[in-house]
């Protein structure tokens, strides 16, 4: 498995140099302006270096005769669809419906289907039946939009995919599921050649490249193609895949319950998303994607845990709602929290320097 783990990093790595000196022919550049944070044109070709890297797999023979052979020829789509929507622009609805139509694909021509939620009531498994299937559907869409709504700061949304599909990683190994650890490795190693194109550090102190539409939809296809097939396989519980992908769901929602409550439709731009609230409170880039990705990782092995713990699904649910109930209520208003956060940050910064 290392070799081809490196060869994955090796490809994604070397494409990811030609792909910034191809995007501008054409015109695949996110430009400065209006609530964007970067001050130059920036390639938006991150997801498909990471698809690049994604086609070490096919070296691997046993992968060919498995159902994840279809993961890197459906995402290639979802990639593609996202190259067009960087491009030219997507309206948000078409969208949400063609990332339906992959997990309808994912469903049909690979057979995972979200087949069952586990015991989330405590009365039992509950089993879906005919309705799995528009569930697949809308467990890919929703986790691709969560992952595309979160992905505003430098190195924020990569490392909220590179960690819970680590723990994927870990745990498939763990269960004996070679293809399975194989591939979410593969999908590790892409991710940290990107990472360190896009993430900041004193090499890097501005990100070279974007994920684009096109990464975000194929690390969401991705992450929730793995994440059902591990909960169907028994590595995992249904629920625990919504604590490896708590923050950006918990986003989402959060984005989703202010813009209604204040008449505004969810799919307009705006700087009320949890990594905009940090910074108008006065913390660095740097600073809110560790706080955030730091709060991913301990929510995703929170949930981790609590099933290796023996603890009932439906307990775990319940911590899951109080979790995200609790979120929606300390969030309601983005702008006060801010400034709450900032008079917070401003108190310990004072503590620190008398304490000094």
């Amino acid at each position: 498995m290392t070799e081809i783990v490196l060869v994955a990093f090796s490809l994604c790595f070397g494409s990811l140099f030609l792909l910034i000196k191809f995007a501008p022919l054409i015109g695949l550049l996110d430009h400065p302006g209006g609530r964007k944070q970067h001050t130059k044109p920036t390639p938006l070709v991150g997801g498909l270096a990471i698809q690049i890297g994604m086609l070490a797999l096919l070296l691997v023979p046993s992968f060919w005769d498995s159902s994840y052979f279809w993961l890197p020829i459906i995402s290639s789509v979802v990639v593609a669809l996202g190259l067009f929507d960087d491009r030219f622009g997507i309206d948000y609805r078409v969208r949400f419906i063609a990332h339906m139509l992959a997990g309808l694909m994912m469903a049909l021509v690979a057979g995972n289907v979200l087949s069952s939620l586990g015991d989330l009531l405590g009365l039992g498994v509950v089993y879906l039946g005919l309705m799995g299937l528009g569930a697949t559907m809308f467990a890919v869409a929703s986790g691709i939009n969560a992952l595309n709504l979160i992905d505003g700061l430098d190195g924020l949304a990569s490392g909220m995919v590179f960690i819970p599909m680590l723990i994927m990683c870990f745990l498939s190994a763990e269960a004996g599921l070679e293809i399975q650890a194989l591939v979410t490795a593969v999908i590790s190693a892409s991710l940290f050649a990107f990472m360190l194109f896009n993430s900041r550090f004193p090499w890097n102190s501005k990100a070279r490249i974007f994920l684009g539409d096109a990464g975000s939809g194929a690390l969401g296809f991705a992450v929730v193609w793995i994440m059902i097939d591990l909960a169907q396989s028994g590595v995992i519980h249904p629920i625990t895949a919504l604590y490896l992908l708590g923050i950006p769901l918990f986003d989402t929602a959060g984005v989703i319950v202010r813009r209604r409550l204040a008449g505004r439709s969810p799919a307009l731009a705006g700087r009320d998303h949890m990594h905009h609230i940090l910074k108008d409170a006065g913390m660095s880039t740097n600073s809110v994607a560790f706080v955030l990705q730091l709060s991913t990782l301990l929510f995703a092995l929170l949930g981790v845990k609590l099933v290796q713990s023996n603890l009932p699904e439906w307990v775990a649910f319940v911590i899951y709602l109080g979790f995200l109930c609790s979120y929606l209520w300390i969030t309601r208003s983005a702008d006060q929290l801010s400034v709450k956060v900032e008079k917070l940050l401003s108190l310990s910064t004072r503590y620190a320097r008398k304490s000094a």
